[in-house]
C-alpha cells in the first residue's frame, strides 16, 4: 500500500503505468500488450486508484470464501507476482465448489497476455457446470 500511495502523490499516471506495468505483465507478454496495458494504466484515476489500494490493504474475506456454494473459477497467471499461484491456491482451497486454472506463462493480466487461453478455460468451465 505504500508504494502505491508514494506512487499516487509523486508520480504521473504515465509513471505508474509504467512502474506498475512490471509487475503485472509476465515476461512473455508481447510488446502489443505491453502497449495496451500502458494505454489502460495511463487512465486510472488518482482517487479511485487510492481507494483500491486502502481496500486492497484492509479488507480480508477469506473467511467468507467457505460460505460461497455455487461453482467458481480461480484464474491465475503461472508468472503472477501480484496474486501468486500460493494465493490462488489458498483461495481456491477455500472455496467450497472451486476449480483452479494456472495460464500458462502468464502474468497477473494473463488475460491480456493469453485471451485463448483464458477465454477457453471460462467455456471449458461454463460447459461443465449442471
Amino acid at each position: 500500500m505504500k508504494n502505491r500511495l508514494f506512487s499516487i502523490e509523486n508520480l504521473s499516471t504515465k509513471e505508474i503505468a509504467e512502474k506498475r506495468i512490471q509487475a503485472l505483465l509476465s515476461p512473455h507478454a508481447s510488446e502489443n500488450v505491453h502497449t495496451r496495458v500502458k494505454e489502460i494504466m495511463t487512465q486510472i484515476r488518482p482517487a479511485g486508484y487510492r481507494s483500491v489500494a486502502y481496500s486492497l490493504y484492509h479488507l480480508n474475506q477469506m473467511s467468507m470464501l467457505s460460505h460461497i456454494a455455487v461453482p467458481v473459477l480461480v484464474i491465475c497467471g503461472e508468472l503472477d507476482t501480484v496474486t501468486p499461484i500460493k494465493e490462488s491456491e489458498a483461495i481456491h482451497e477455500k472455496l467450497i465448489n472451486s476449480r483452479l486454472m494456472i495460464i500458462p506463462e502468464g502474468g497477473h493480466l494473463c488475460y491480456q497476455e493469453n485471451p485463448r487461453k483464458f477465454n477457453s478455460s471460462i467455456l471449458e468451465f461454463l460447459k461443465g457446470i449442471e
